[in-house]
């Protein structure tokens, strides 16, 4: 129970008190009748201000849900990505080895000597 509740309880219970703790005799002029409905209207409004401030938590959080899921998506991205130019860069390693491995064996050092000839 909020601080606010409690002491409304306690004005009610003291004038209470004041008509010999018999509700029927409290009596209900303007005034009373006018502070009821400015209660009421002020509990209006903060049902509305508070509905309003879940809403907004609540739009946030969706955003932030959004965020981190497009941020994800991006991350799956470029694994994908660095996953496919590892796998092509493998691949050409293998065919360069490949083709090294065709070559004569003294290739290369014909290839130099023939160079410094010239």
């Amino acid at each position: 129970m909020s601080e606010h509740t409690l002491n409304s309880y306690l004005i009610i219970k003291d004038a209470l008190k004041l008509c010999g703790n018999k509700p029927e005799l409290v009596p209900i002029t303007r005034s009373l009748i006018v502070l009821a409905q400015n209660s009421q209207k002020n509990y209006l409004i903060y049902l509305e201000e508070k509905r309003m401030l879940d809403d907004n938590r609540k739009r946030k959080e969706e955003e932030e849900k959004e965020k981190k899921r497009k941020e994800a998506e991006i991350f799956k991205e470029v694994e994908q990505e660095r996953k496919t130019i590892q796998d092509r860069e493998k691949e050409l390693k293998e065919k360069m080895k490949e083709k090294s491995m065709k070559l004569p064996k003294n290739f290369l050092k014909k290839q130099i000597l023939g160079y410094r000839k010239v």
